[in-house]
């Protein structure tokens, strides 16, 4: 297996490693946990998650001084920046979040909604996104998800509808991308769900992945089942749905070992099942506008 197969097929994946000293699902909402960041490459129905790194933009308005020749106004015309502040839309989307939650979640409770944030304001292809954590309590103990809402804007954020799903994917040098099983022998499962408007909900199941001796990846299990919805006006909504406990999660909810301290764990189900999934996803009143 060469260079080339490994990222082709790291689509879904996420990579197992030991409890960490912090909490790394708290790292990824302050960079907003984009789903284009966990969306890596083409492939095989399974994903890896990435680090976001932010870009910083620097301005230098230099002017000149009353000894320099030739100093005087400028006349160079002032170009306005365009508005991305999506700020009321977020704040619009966070309210209607927090009023839908107790009914599609009913059996849920201990609701704790982050804001929506517009990590890339200043971006001119990716501005209009914005992303939220929530975070609750259920049967199987405390849980997370992360909710992105893009306009049409940022569409090109993410892998376009035809490419997911793929069942033969390929190689960038033209090969077949190198295929990954779970231990009963089968990939992860990515569903189209076509809907009554002419969109198409996307669900697909996620895995942790380890290296073996042979130094190939090898899914262990699933862990999560995230959606898409790719609406007819070309604007996004997904949901990241892993089954893992943090630090921060098990401090927040009390689940903590026998000497007090976090119990870093993974649920045994998602937090959310494919039927709550979709409803969510598919909601007319989360928008960019």
């Amino acid at each position: 297996m060469d260079e080339n197969e490994i990222t082709e097929g790291l689509r879904g994946i996420v990579l197992a490693e030991p409890p960490l000293g912090f909490e790394p699902d708290e790292v990824a909402t302050k960079a907003a946990r984009r789903l284009r960041d966990r969306r890596v490459a083409l492939g095989s129905g399974l994903a890896v998650a990435v680090v976001a790194v932010a870009a910083v933009t620097f301005a230098a308005n230099v002017t000149g001084g009353g000894d320099t020749i030739g100093a005087g106004p400028s006349t160079a015309p002032t170009r306005k920046a365009p508005d991305h502040d999506l700020s009321a839309e977020a704040e619009r989307n966070n309210a209607h979040l927090r009023v839908v939650l107790p009914r599609v979640l009913s059996k849920a409770g201990e609701f704790k909604v982050g804001a929506f944030t517009q990590q890339y304001q200043d971006s001119p292809d990716s501005w209009a996104s914005f992303t939220t954590e929530v975070r609750f309590r259920d049967d199987a103990g405390p849980a997370y998800f992360t909710l992105t809402v893009a306009g049409p804007q940022s569409a090109s954020d993410w892998e376009p509808l035809a490419q997911r799903c793929d069942p033969h994917p390929v190689g960038e040098p033209g090969r077949p991308a190198a295929e990954y099983k779970l231990p009963n022998g089968k990939s992860p499962r990515c569903t189209k769900i076509p809907q009554p408007d002419g969109s198409t909900v996307v669900v697909e199941e996620t895995a942790v992945a380890t290296v073996g001796k042979d130094g190939n990846l090898h899914l262990a299990r699933k862990s999560g089942l995230d959606a898409m919805h790719y609406r007819t006006d070309g604007s996004i909504v997904g949901i990241v749905n892993d089954d893992l406990i943090s630090v921060r999660l098990a401090e927040e909810y009390g689940e903590t070992k026998p000497d007090g301290s976090p119990k870093i764990d993974h649920r045994v189900r998602p937090p959310l099942t494919q039927q709550e999934l979709v409803a969510l996803v598919t909601d007319p009143g989360f928008t960019t506008e």
